[in-house]
Formats: C-alpha cells, sequence, structure tokens
C-alpha cells in the first residue's frame, strides 16, 4: 500500500510537475503577449498623440485659412466700396465737365457775337471817323470861300 500511495504520490507530483509546467509556459506565454500588447498600447499612445497634433495643426491651419479668407473678403468689399466711390466721382467729374464744356460754348457764342458788334462798330466808327473828315473838308472848303469874299 505504501508502495501504492509512494506511485500515486509520485504520478500525482508528476501531474504537478506537468501541470506546474504548463502552466509557467502559460504564465511566460501571456506574459509576452501581456509585453506585446503594452508595447502595442505605447505604439498606440504615441500615434494618438502625433494624430492629435497634426490634427491641432490642421485645425489651426484651417482657422488662418478661415482668417485670411475674412480678411480677403472684407478687402474686396472695401476694394468695392472704393470702386463705387471712384465710379461716382468720375462720374460727377464727367457731370463737371459737360457743364463746364457748356458754359465754354455759351461763353464762345457770347465771344462771337461780341467779335460781330466789334466788327459792326469798328465799321461804323470807320464809316463816321472817314465822314467827319469828309465834313472837315467841306467846312475848310467852305471857309476857304467865305474868305474870298
Amino acid at each position: 500500500m505504501l508502495k501504492e500511495e509512494n506511485k500515486r504520490q509520485a504520478a500525482d507530483l508528476a501531474a504537478s510537475q506537468k501541470e506546474l509546467s504548463e502552466q509557467r509556459d502559460k504564465t511566460e506565454s501571456l506574459l509576452l503577449q501581456v509585453e506585446r500588447l503594452k508595447s502595442l498600447v505605447e505604439n498606440l499612445d504615441q500615434n494618438k498623440e502625433e494624430l492629435i497634433k497634426r490634427l491641432q495643426g490642421a485645425s489651426q491651419e484651417k482657422r488662418d485659412e478661415a482668417s485670411d479668407n475674412a480678411i480677403l473678403q472684407n478687402d474686396i468689399a472695401n476694394y468695392k466700396r472704393d470702386l463705387l466711390a471712384k465710379d461716382q466721382e468720375i462720374m460727377d467729374l464727367k457731370a463737371s465737365i459737360a457743364g463746364l464744356d457748356a458754359s465754354l460754348d455759351e461763353m464762345q457764342q457770347d465771344l462771337d457775337q461780341k467779335t460781330e458788334e466789334l466788327v459792326a462798330c469798328k465799321q461804323k466808327l470807320e464809316k463816321q471817323v472817314f465822314d467827319f473828315g469828309n465834313m472837315q473838308h467841306q467846312v475848310s472848303v467852305i471857309a476857304g470861300k467865305e474868305d474870298d469874299f
């Protein structure tokens, strides 16, 4: 019986040692898996951080682009407003030029009329000077005849 008990204990011991060896192998395998998973998690965390930084950079670029776009839209609105003001100024200047042209035409007509009047007055004056000269001559002739008497 003791022998059997020893055999049974030896068999139990062998089974326990085998189970222990299997558990050690399993534990070792699990520890390797844990190490690989830790490494994977660490890599994922690094990738996550890198992606977060890239996302933040892209978000900042998008905000910057939106800000630049808003500035450009504001500049365009200002340029359009300036252009409309310049167009109005050009129209006002054209209207002023048209008014000045009309005034110039009116002044030219007045000048032409005054020139014609001046020519007519000059001709009238020359005729009067000629007539006065003739009258003086006639008076001299008459006065000379009276002296003869």
